[in-house]
């Protein structure tokens, strides 16, 4: 059977009735509440952009207003979706920046080891991992899978990064023969 749109002109107070079977409105246009009834039972007030299944199903519709208008409604057998959900909007937010900064143990890598630096840590902002240069190489940093073939990012020797993450972050020594120590300050928020 289908859905079809139904233009009206109310009068004020006054119900009009249209012969239609279906289980669906929508209130496509109204700039005022309308008032709908199905075969003669409750009346529902309803707005423009709202619709649904009615209780059962119907032969017949009565709209009243209380306001002179024009609407628009569909009714029929089917899917009706509500279109009332529009969002425009304007979000203002504040990133907090840390306000602990907790210097960490030394990791010392031995030649060819993929070693944990830190573990997971819901408070942590960013990590400062740091690579003093009376070292003999720098590091490849990243996750449990950091070594060689998937060395992950790069730390120079004399180098600082700051990794923004609150996963676990493992450090990789490629140099075949000499440990790497590697410094670490936890930024955090609490």
């Amino acid at each position: 059977m289908g859905i079809s749109d139904y233009k009206l002109s109310l009068v004020a107070n006054t119900p009009q009735t249209i012969n239609v079977s279906g289980d669906a409105f929508h209130v496509l246009l109204a700039g005022s509440p309308v008032y709908l009834s199905f075969d003669d039972g409750t009346t529902i007030k309803r707005y423009q952009g709202v619709g649904g299944t009615a209780p059962k199903a119907y032969t017949k519709v009565s709209i009243e207003s209380e306001v002179n208008q024009n609407v628009t409604l569909s009714l029929g057998s089917g899917t009706i979706f509500d279109s009332r959900s529009n969002i425009s909007a304007t979000l203002n937010t504040t990133i907090a920046p840390a306000n602990i900064n907790t210097p960490l143990t030394s990791v010392v890598i031995s030649p060819g080891a993929t070693v944990l630096l830190v573990g997971a840590d819901a408070d942590r902002k960013e990590l400062r991992i740091g690579i003093k240069s009376d070292n003999v190489d720098g590091i490849y940093f990243g996750d449990i899978n950091t070594a060689v073939g998937v060395q992950g990012g790069w730390i120079e020797l004399g180098g600082v990064e700051y990794i923004t993450s609150e996963a676990p972050i493992y450090g990789y020594n490629p140099h075949p023969t000499d440990s790497v120590t590697v410094n670490l300050v936890s930024l955090r928020r609490v």
